[in-house]
């Protein structure tokens, strides 16, 4: 053994034998176990992997009272070796970032102290919860971590929350001399699934990611709500409970789904409901929903008439080319529920979109073309028909210098005019359009209406677009275009969309 190495045995900074080589020791570690490089310090546990806590108090002493198998599903017990002898100490941390929270592993109550230090009239030490202040008296081999709640889920609901880790770590020293230290990292949350749904105006049921978010529904909808068990699961059944509404007791029962309930609300507006799917040990499964509460009824329709109507166009063919196209809005909204049927409001930017697939051959692509009313050049929700309506005395959203974009322009470089999206190529000397940023299109300004707002009554209907479009196809394989219209209503937030499928025949 090189003189280097004995000595840093005798100094303790490597707790390995010299019977054994450290990596010897380390492969007899069992899973769940982190072990420092340093020294034979490490933190094991019996499971890495947690549920969501269902809320409800803390209560130390009996979970100091059972062993590892049969803790709740959000709790896990932490070890760290080597076990307390002698005068070795435990200080555990866990990072302000990470979520969870750590408490003692004693026969304490939920307001118990440990007295680590008396003075002639106090007493100072660890208690059942150890926040940051308590957690530097806590000296014990064993620590209990639980996951967070429900609330720790983002209130941004446009995409699944997949849950997350936390890291626990413990330094051991003897005396002023510091043994090593550990962390072992908790996943919380990845375990199991449950996914919320929220019943639509039209009786369909959203979940606010694969369909429209915030999900526009009635003051009293069904709630439903899917479940991917965890493995191993808690036992016993679960106990729904709904935040965000009050939740309405009766027998409900929807096929596909692990359980639903309705759900009221007090008035019209936003709200974010939380599901907490419980277990008898106090472990959980979460989810959360963006809902609209509607004042009333929205349906809104969108037709898609191409004149002439072909599978396949012949674009030398002066008869199919070009083609007639006319988007219609139709509103079809009618009295439901209790609540009148809703006028529609078109006001601002996109409210008109078409997204367009191709195939041809191996070849794919996709692009996308926009209209809009007219409006403000930063503020996009506010209609004008003159630069004058978007100065801040007229217009107290606006910023300073806005314009009023009234003719097709640059979906950023506002200022330049366009046709197509090739007028809005950049940036460079040479190119269409020299001060556009990469990859801008052009947006189209429709002309309908007063030109900044569209209102239409229950019944009525609207053509968005009526416009002559001239079909091209200079390669010789046929093209295959799926081409989808969306149309946006500012007042009830609320979309109609329709896909029509055509091909064009390529050049001889």
């Amino acid at each position: 053994m090189g003189q280097g190495v004995a000595r840093h045995l005798r100094a303790g900074t490597w707790a390995v034998r010299r019977t054994a080589p450290w990596f010897a020791l380390l492969a007899l570690v069992a899973p769940g176990t982190v072990v420092s490089a340093r020294a034979q310090v490490a933190i094991s546990a019996l499971r890495t992997s947690a549920l969501y806590s269902g809320g409800g108090s803390t209560d130390c002493s009996a979970l100091h009272m059972k062993d590892d198998p049969n803790l709740p599903f959000n709790v896990v017990r932490l070890h760290a070796s080597p076990p307390a002898s002698g005068s070795l100490h435990y200080h555990w941390s866990m990072r302000k970032s990470d979520e969870g929270m750590l408490i003692a592993d004693q026969d304490l109550g939920p307001g118990g102290t440990t007295p680590a230090v008396s003075g002639m009239c106090s007493d100072f030490g660890s208690a059942c919860v150890l926040t940051p202040d308590k957690l530097g008296f806590y000296d014990q081999d064993t620590i209990l971590w639980i996951a967070p709640t429900c609330d720790v889920l983002p209130n941004k609901t446009k995409k699944p929350f997949r849950g997350g880790v936390s890291r626990v770590s413990v330094k051991v020293t003897d005396g002023r001399h510091k043994v090593g230290r550990a962390t072992l990292s908790l996943a919380w949350g990845m375990d199991g699934a449950t996914t919320l749904f929220v019943e639509d105006m039209r009786g369909r049921f959203q979940d606010g990611v694969k369909g429209p978010n915030p999900v526009v529904t009635f003051a009293n909808p069904i709630f439903a709500w899917t479940v991917t068990p965890p493995s191993p699961a808690p036992a016993g059944s679960q106990t729904a409970q709904f935040t965000g509404g009050t939740a309405v007791s009766g027998a409900c029962s929807l096929a596909g789904f692990a359980g639903c309930t309705e759900v009221d609300f007090p008035a019209a507006g936003p709200f974010l409901v939380q599901l907490t799917l419980q277990y008898p040990d106090g472990s959980a499964l979460c989810d959360k929903i963006d809902i609209r509460v509607a004042a009333c009824v929205p349906d809104a329709r969108l037709d898609v008439i191409p004149k002439p109507k072909r599978s396949t166009y012949d674009p030398a063919n002066p008869a199919q080319n070009p083609v007639e196209v006319t988007v219609r809005l139709r509103n079809a909204s009618k009295p439901s529920h209790g609540l009148p049927a809703c006028p529609f409001l078109l006001r601002g930017a996109n409210i008109l979109t078409c997204s367009g697939s191709l195939k041809v051959g191996n070849l794919t692509e996709s692009a996308s073309t926009s209209f809009d009313l007219q409006h403000c050049s930063v503020t996009k929700t506010q209609g004008c028909q003159a630069d004058a309506d978007c100065r801040q005395r007229n217009c107290d959203a606006c910023q300073p210098n806005e314009v009023c974009l009234t003719r097709p322009h640059c979906s950023t470089t506002f200022t330049h005019p366009c046709g197509n999206n090739a007028d809005c190529e950049g940036p460079g000397p040479t190119a269409a359009c020299p001060n556009c940023q990469p990859n801008e299109t052009c947006v189209h300004i429709l002309a309908i209406g007063n030109g900044a707002d569209v209102f239409l009554e229950p019944g009525q209907s609207i053509d968005l677009l009526n416009q002559p479009f001239t079909l091209r196809n200079t390669l010789p394989d046929t093209a295959k275009i799926t081409d989808t219209w969306t149309a946006a209503i500012l007042i009830p937030p609320d979309s109609a969309s329709r896909t029509f499928k055509y091909k064009i025949r390529g050049r001889p």
